[in-house]
């Protein structure tokens, strides 16, 4: 399962109300934090976060996929975004 994918089902997730929200993927450890909505949020590896999604997959939950996804991935920039420019006449783009 490719990155693009689990970001997309732990979003959908998220929307659903499954989770209070997530991060990830951790490059160095290849992990994603994990906010279950009725748990403490926990570091999980990925071979355990695959799992999860399957489960949602079989539980029904469909993926939400952006249109644009971040282009490099790294430390995030002093503006929130992950190796990207802000979108056109956002507060971040008129700040640099």
């Amino acid at each position: 399962m490719t990155d693009r994918h689990i970001r997309a089902m732990l979003r959908s997730a998220t929307a659903a109300k499954i989770l209070n929200g997530w991060q990830g993927p951790h490059l160095l450890e290849r992990s994603y934090c994990i906010a279950p909505r009725n748990a403490a949020a926990a570091e999980r590896p990925l071979a355990d976060v695959i799992s999860y999604c399957e489960s949602l997959a079989t539980a029904g939950i469909q993926p939400l996929f952006r249109e644009s996804e971040p282009l490099i991935y790294g430390v995030e920039s002093s503006h929130g975004h992950l190796g990207r420019r802000p979108p056109p006449g956002s507060r971040a783009a008129r700040d640099l």
